[in-house]
Formats: structure tokens, C-alpha cells, sequence
């Protein structure tokens, strides 16, 4: 299975339209996968049994948007295949929730590629700080890198607003999985009167394209599709994930006692009750019966297409 993503923050108008005529290109190339489309532009991720089929798709999207370019991470799933259930098509307010549409009439922050990167990493002038959620900095980061232990990234502005003293004492260089979230994050602490900030440009994924052996990373990448995370590789990594807390769980976390597959992990097992507790052994159970018959998705191909506002 080979899986897709790229996002752009570009000016659009007519979503609906837009919408359907995405979720129709989709249906064609058999592609499966997540779309949100905002006034402020689109975000995709997105996954086919082959390449060409995705890529076909993609270019179409890319023309019926009037992108000039769009830069897309390549990576592939493992033994599993399964990356997304069905397609999803939303509109949004924004296509990464922040709590703050995109300015477009803001300068570009300066952004840093993969050597350049590297040269922050290595130099003790620069804070590095990972925009991320916390439980995706415990599963894999760059060395020296901080996290403002957000659980969503709405909080990231308070974090921000709460340590500005400490973000203007040195240069910053910021990162995030694809780079959109850094899009937004650097456009906020500009506001803020933060502007020695430097983003990754393109992210950890495009980081681990140039670079799949630096020894400057830490672990996996997650990623928001069944896969939950990535080797430098940008193959399939070993992490898997919580149905109970929705957390990745490392190897590991799965050799303790508190760990039940299909049930909780360490982080929620004391949290669970035992009515919740049995309705995810029952949800574990029927998940195990329709793999033994070989049945990873249910209902029709029509079914499994959701479109919203």
C-alpha cells in the first residue's frame, strides 16, 4: 500500500463543489484516505494499493485546485496494508485546528532544510522546539528538542503566551510531522514579537527522506492513519496504538502487565472502568472473528465514503 500526504495553504471559494468533485476523482483511482478543504486551503492524506493510481489522483486535485506545485511525502505501509478504512472528505474552518485561520498576507517565516537542520541541531545557540502533541514527542524526536506538553495543538498559544520571556533569548527553530502545523505556529509567535524563528521545512517526513540514518532522531514518527508510526525509513514503524486512550504504545509499554491488547495500556489502564474494560474486549473480539474470515472493512464502497460539513 503506498500512502501520500501533502497539505497547501492556498485561497479557495466554492467548497461544496470542490468537495464533491475531490470525493468523485477518489472514487475513481480507488483511493482511500482523509481530506479536509478550508477557505484557507487543503490538507490531505491519503493511500492506494499503487502508486500510479495515487498519483494520478493527486494531480488531478492538483489541477482542479490551481496549485502551481505541492510537494508530497512518499511513505509505504507494512504487513498489515490497511492505512485508511474509507475516504473521508470534510470542509473545514481550518485544515490543521489551531484556533486561527492562516494569514495569508503575513512574509514567509524562514525555513530550513534537511543540512540546515542538522546544523541547528548541532549548534547549543538555538532552541529547538517540537510543536507536536506530547504523546508524539515521547514516541520518537530530535535530540535536544523540547516539547510544550500540549495535548492538542489549540494549546500551543497558551504555551506560547506563557513562556515568551524565554522565546525571545535565542534563536528557535521549530518542527512538527509534515510542516503545517508550523506553518501556523510560526505565523503566531510572529504575532507575538518571536521572529528569530527558523522552520523545518517540510518536516520530519521530508527530514527522513535526505536523512534516514542521522543519528540527530529518536525513535519513530507518528502518524495519524493506522500505521501510528513511521521509521526514519518512512516504512511502517513498530509503535501501535491504544483503542481505549488512542496513544501509541511502544514495545515496551506492551511487555508490561498493564498492557491488553485491543483493551488499555499503561497510560489508562487504572483509568478504565470495568463496563468500559468489557466493551472493548467485545470490540477486540469482533475485530479478531471478521480478520479470521478475512474481513477488514465493513459495509459497501459507497458506505464507507463520508462527506461533511
Amino acid at each position: 500500500m503506498f500512502i501520500a500526504s501533502f497539505y497547501k495553504f492556498v485561497r479557495l471559494n466554492r467548497l461544496e463543489a470542490l468537495r464533491n468533485t475531490i470525493v468523485k476523482t477518489c472514487i475513481e483511482h480507488d483511493v482511500n484516505g482523509t481530506i479536509l478543504v478550508a477557505k484557507e486551503g487543503i490538507n490531505a492524506s491519503m493511500s492506494a494499493q499503487g502508486a500510479e493510481k495515487l498519483e494520478r489522483c493527486i494531480e488531478e486535485v492538483r489541477l482542479l485546485l490551481n496549485l502551481a506545485e505541492v510537494h508530497v511525502n512518499w511513505s509505504r505501509s507494512g504487513s498489515t496494508g490497511i492505512v485508511f478504512d474509507r475516504l473521508q472528505v470534510r470542509i473545514r474552518d481550518e485544515i490543521v485546528a489551531f484556533g486561527a485561520k492562516f494569514n495569508f498576507e503575513k512574509p514567509e517565516m524562514i525555513r530550513a532544510d534537511s543540512e540546515t537542520w542538522t546544523r541547528m541541531l548541532e549548534d547549543p545557540e538555538f532552541l529547538i522546539l517540537d510543536v507536536r502533541n506530547e504523546y508524539e514527542f515521547g514516541l520518537g524526536n530530535f535530540v535536544r528538542s523540547s516539547s510544550p506538553k500540549t495535548h492538542s495543538f489549540r494549546q500551543f498559544s497558551k504555551w506560547v503566551e506563557r513562556n515568551e520571556l524565554e522565546l525571545r533569548k535565542q534563536p528557535v527553530g521549530i518542527y512538527c510531522t509534515g510542516g503545517i502545523r508550523c506553518e501556523k505556529a510560526a505565523q503566531f509567535l510572529g504575532d507575538r514579537g518571536i521572529d528569530n524563528v527558523t522552520q523545518l521545512d517540510g518536516g520530519i517526513l521530508r527530514y527522513f527522506e535526505s536523512k534516514p540514518d542521522s543519528p540527530l532522531w529518536r525513535g519513530e514518527c507518528f502518524v495519524f492513519d493506522k500505521r501510528v508510526s513511521l521509521s526514519t525509513d518512512l516504512t511502517e514503524g513498530t509503535a501501535t496504538q491504544c483503542h481505549a486512550c488512542r496513544h501509541p504504545v511502544t514495545q515496551e509499554e506492551r511487555n508490561s502487565t498493564s498492557y491488553e491488547e485491543g483493551i488499555s495500556c499503561p497510560r489508562c489502564w487504572s483509568e478504565l472502568t470495568e463496563k468500559r474494560r468489557s466493551g472493548l474486549r467485545e470490540r477486540a473480539r469482533q475485530i479478531k472473528l471478521a480478520r479470521g474470515k478475512n474481513q477488514y472493512h465493513v459495509g459497501t464502497r459507497a458506505q464507507r465514503v463520508q462527506v461533511e460539513m
